[in-house]
């Protein structure tokens, strides 16, 4: 059996939230791409669970496969407090 890669609720809130940051808050396409990367890197830390089970000891775990990365968006983020990567946009 292949591992689950989405959750149909999680994808309504991601969806809803980018067109909340491009839409209403005016945000960069660049800068809406940017949070999108974010929050599949966290859906994919998390095994694509519903949202709502993120809590303090996932949220304290996150961090490190972050600095583990080696890719461009990563050693930026390593470079910044590396919990600004979840709640900076």
């Amino acid at each position: 059996m292949e591992p689950q890669r989405t959750n149909p609720k999680n994808d309504r809130i991601k969806r809803e939230y980018l067109i909340y940051l491009k839409d209403a808050r005016q945000r960069s396409p660049s800068t809406v791409e940017q949070v999108r990367h974010a929050i599949d890197r966290l859906e994919t830390y998390i095994g694509f669970k519903d949202f709502g089970t993120f809590n303090k000891e996932r949220a304290r775990g996150f961090p490190t496969p972050l600095s583990t990365n080696t890719g461009r968006h990563c050693l930026r983020c390593r470079m910044a407090p590396k919990w600004s990567v979840v709640i900076k946009h």
